[in-house]
């Protein structure tokens, strides 16, 4: 996780001070890298610091955190844009990491349990699975290749919305800040409560909805790039 954190420090720089396409492009690949990285860790040491009977609610608790922090960071990154400079909102983001590695300090070794983690038995020996086991897992297959084709489709409107608005506005900063902020101000509301009733009446049917609107996002934005059509757009993408 800290290997992460200081990737987005660096990509952050280099987006400040490099803005040149191959450095750019390098800035790209470590923050692309670094999603890979900081969200299965974070997953992991949650996971062992409460066990698989409180995970649900944990993550939606991390996703209430996150989204708030989300929020937060998105606001003073718009305003450091609008006001300063366009290099002062990656200039923001490199220092947000500080604060990041010293929450990470925080937490102690002992707090995370491997074997809780794996839902063993106290005293069984925890045995990692093999690629090739979950290679035999035909359900986790298909759920792995829905996630993708959703991140796929997901990733890409919010870069796009950002060149609409680009094109269309003099206050482009503030305007995308906004649109980060309202989708995070509907996970901070909603993430806890999916997490309770992911528990106790299943996953399937609130996935279902999320796969769901992600079609009707995408629908809106073919017809339409006005922005408060935008604003609902986000809304969704909170949902």
């Amino acid at each position: 996780t800290a290997i992460g954190i200081l990737m987005i420090g660096a990509a952050a720089l280099i987006l400040a001070l490099f803005p040149d396409r191959l450095f750019v492009f390098a800035a790209e690949i470590l923050h692309g890298l670094t999603a890979g990285i900081i969200t299965p860790a974070i997953g992991a040491i949650s996971l062992g610091i409460v066990g698989r009977r409180a995970m649900s609610s944990r993550t939606g608790r991390n996703y209430r955190f996150a989204a708030a922090g989300h929020a937060l960071t998105a606001a003073v990154m718009g305003a450091a844009g609008a006001y300063l400079s366009e290099s002062a909102i990656f200039l923001t983001a490199a220092l947000l990491c500080i604060p990041a590695l010293i929450a990470l300090a925080s937490i102690r070794a002992d707090e995370i349990d491997y074997t809780r983690a794996r839902n063993a038995a106290k005293g069984e020996t925890a045995r990692p699975a093999r690629l090739r086991d979950l290679a035999r897992n035909r359900a986790l297959l298909l759920f792995a290749g829905c996630i993708t084709l959703f991140q796929l489709a997901d990733a890409s409107m919010l870069p796009l919305l950002g060149e609409t608005i680009a094109r269309q506005s003099g206050a482009a900063n503030l305007q995308m800040s906004s649109l980060i902020i309202v989708p995070q101000i509907v996970v901070a509301i909603l993430a806890p409560w999916v997490g309770y009733h992911s528990e106790v009446r299943g996953r399937r049917p609130l996935l279902l909805v999320g796969f769901g609107l992600e079609p009707v996002r995408a629908a809106i934005l073919a017809l339409t790039t006005d922005y408060p059509f935008l604003v609902v757009v986000q809304l969704l993408n909170g949902i």
